[in-house]
């Protein structure tokens, strides 16, 4: 019950934070922080509640692609970014190479020797 207040001005807080749209290292942004008489703490919270509705769009990109590098280990970043095309996302393939580095994957690695092969040397 003492907590009440400290909900409600949270909320409006919240809401003026959303008007602010805070871009780091502009003066009127910090002005309009002053004016609305709000912290920087309130427009960070409201920025990672923005950016955890983000993480449930790559949380499903991530499911995507271990799904398919399950059926094809071989597969690069390009090949994945086709794959995700033809599924209907808009990725960019920087962003898949992120997304595979995030998962621990790789395709193959092709310039390096397989142990088993021979190799003569000539002098």
């Amino acid at each position: 019950m003492e907590l009440e207040w400290l909900k409600k001005s949270l909320g409006s807080a919240c809401s003026r934070a959303a008007t602010v749209g805070y871009a780091r290292g502009s003066d009127c942004g910090i002005k309009a922080m002053l004016v609305l008489a709000i912290t920087r703490s309130v427009i960070y919270a409201h920025k990672k509640r923005q950016q955890d509705a983000v993480d449930e769009d790559e949380g499903l990109l991530l499911r995507l692609l271990d799904e398919e590098n399950t059926r094809h280990p071989f597969y690069g970043t390009r090949r994945m970014t086709q794959y995700l095309h033809g599924l209907g996302y808009v990725i960019n393939r920087k962003r898949v190479q992120r997304l595979m580095r995030t998962l621990g994957l790789a395709g193959p690695n092709t310039s390096k020797q397989h142990p088993q092969h021979i190799v003569i040397r000539l002098c």
